[in-house]
């Protein structure tokens, strides 16, 4: 028997391996899932594994589903759900890159009053 959380890992995996020909990171499950830690991700998965649903290759991003929970085993991701995480992972990219341009702005800002001294100086 396996939790409702280890059979969205379980699911989650199988869909993606079935789209990408690869397993998903622990990042990309974070982000499916709502976790907000790679160990919460791991022990999932590690439980998995003690309960041979995967099979894991140390060092390895492949992961492989060795059978589905009783029953259809694959529960649809709706659109909207998809688009949800997607924004979520957008939104969380855009606050970096914003926060690096400020300081990017800062930067620049120091180096034109350094340049103004240096000009100031020189004259």
């Amino acid at each position: 028997m396996i939790t409702p959380r280890q059979r969205d890992v379980l699911v989650f995996i199988d869909n993606y391996q079935r789209q990408y020909g690869f397993g998903p990171s622990y990042q990309e499950m974070m982000d499916e899932l709502g976790l907000h830690s790679k160990s919460g991700i791991n022990r999932l998965v590690v439980g998995l594994e003690r309960r041979n649903f995967l099979k894991r290759r140390p060092g390895h991003r492949n992961i492989t589903v060795l059978k589905l929970p009783p029953g259809d085993g694959r529960i649809p991701v709706s659109k909207e759900r998809r688009m949800e995480r997607r924004i979520k992972v957008l939104e969380k990219k855009l606050a970096e890159v914003t926060t690096e341009l400020e300081e990017f702005k800062t930067l620049g800002q120091a180096a034109d009053n350094v340049l103004a001294d240096l000009r100031g100086k020189v004259s």
